[in-house]
């Protein structure tokens, strides 16, 4: 059983009797535990076999100390064979950004912003991530959205 969660850590529960009990929750993604251990605005998509993937953003390449914050984002699968109540494989972690970019080039609104155009789909066994990064910089924040593919 997962023990307490660090702050923004993705969790997932599920139900096999629509919605009338749940699973314990189970960490999804496998950010490394340290100095910046933070995964957020997670997507949740269930493919029609069973398979079920989460994409996330995280600073697991960030540097302490340097003027950027290197964020990335990711996708985390587990098919319908695997056991979603115990563990998610790490093996099927993938990072979906080429290279990190800077948060802080981001639009500020509260917070650096990044929107929430973020989704999850699919098509047969791939999985299609929508996803927005930040492009501008410190003085002239900008952002612009992504599509990839992930595969099973």
């Amino acid at each position: 059983m997962l023990g307490n969660p660090v702050d923004d850590t993705i969790l997932l529960s599920r139900s096999a009797d629509g919605g009338h009990s749940w699973s314990g929750p189970v960490k999804v993604n496998h950010t490394p535990s340290g100095f910046n251990e933070h995964a957020f605005t997670p997507s949740v998509h269930v493919a029609a076999s069973g398979d079920v993937a989460v994409s996330y953003y995280d600073f697991r390449n960030d540097v302490a100390g340097d003027s950027a914050l290197s964020t990335d984002h990711f996708i985390a699968h587990c098919h319908a064979a695997c056991d979603q109540e115990a563990s998610w494989p790490a093996s099927q972690e993938n990072r979906l950004t080429p290279t990190s970019f800077d948060m802080r080039s981001a639009p500020y609104a509260i917070g650096y912003f990044v929107g929430d155009y973020e989704g999850l789909d699919n098509f047969g066994s791939t999985f299609t991530p929508f996803f927005v990064q930040a492009i501008g910089t410190h003085a002239t924040p900008e952002t612009d959205a992504y599509y990839t593919t992930a595969g099973p």
